[in-house]
């Protein structure tokens, strides 16, 4: 990866974190294996810092960087300033079901990140790499949804991969405020979702239901989503959710 330097805007951004949370924002390079899933960058709970690792020699644009950096960043403001809930491994009973937590705890957050980018003027999804990804699994759904075949060999985890795509996507729509053309990219591809997937389309129903009952931008209304979203995966025994200090 390239050297960035940081934007006065990102550099502001890491600023208001900074003074919020009353934590230090690290930024470190770790070898690419160190971040599950492929991903570029990371957030980990940390003791006293805000630490957020990225992948060395991935390749990337000043603008993503920019933008998966406030990205980040944003996980440790939601847990340290405000205080959302995390899940906390009590009882994993395989590697699966650890997976699995971090899926949907990943994305319920994202939810809340993605509108506080979008408010402090960073967008609501990653610059280049979003609404193109998004066209190509539109393009893959109606003919078999192969593109999934690669995110991992049991069925169960492509699934729910898939119904949090479909969650992000829908969530964008309804939280955030979207350029005309982002909005009719996104809306095709939740239709032609529920049109060819109906099995994981009933799997996100309990989902965006708790969406739809709750209040996901307070910490009361994040945890009752998150819990219920566990559930409905009968994962709510595997771990506990708690509030970090």
């Amino acid at each position: 990866m390239d050297t960035f330097k940081l934007t006065s805007k990102l550099k502001a951004y890491k600023a208001k974190i900074e003074s919020e949370t009353l934590r230090k924002v690290i930024i470190e390079p770790v070898p690419k294996p160190y971040i599950a899933n492929g991903e570029i960058f990371a957030f980990r709970p940390h003791h006293s810092n805000i630490s957020v690792y990225y992948a060395q020699y991935a390749q990337i644009t000043e603008a993503e960087f920019e933008y998966d950096f406030a990205h980040e960043m944003t996980h440790g403001y939601l847990l340290y300033c405000l205080r959302y809930h995390t899940a906390r491994r009590k009882d994993y009973k395989t590697d699966f079901e650890g997976h699995s937590v971090g899926l949907i705890s990943n994305t319920i957050d994202d939810i809340v990140v993605h509108k506080i980018l979008q408010e402090e003027g960073f967008g609501a999804f990653s610059p280049t790499i979003y609404l193109r990804t998004i066209r190509e699994e539109t393009e893959s759904i109606p003919s078999g949804a192969k593109i999934y075949n690669t995110v991992s060999q049991n069925a169960l985890d492509r699934n729910r991969f898939m119904v949090l795509r479909y969650i992000i996507a829908w969530g964008h729509t309804r939280y955030c405020d979207l350029e005309p053309s982002s909005l009719i990219i996104i809306k095709k591809f939740i239709n032609v979702f529920e049109k060819h997937l109906p099995e994981q389309h009933t799997m996100a129903k309990p989902i965006k239901q708790l969406l739809l009952d709750n209040d996901i931008f307070s910490v009361e209304g994040h945890l009752i989503i998150l819990q219920g979203a566990l559930s409905s995966w009968n994962l709510k025994d595997s771990v506990e959710l708690v509030q970090l200090v």
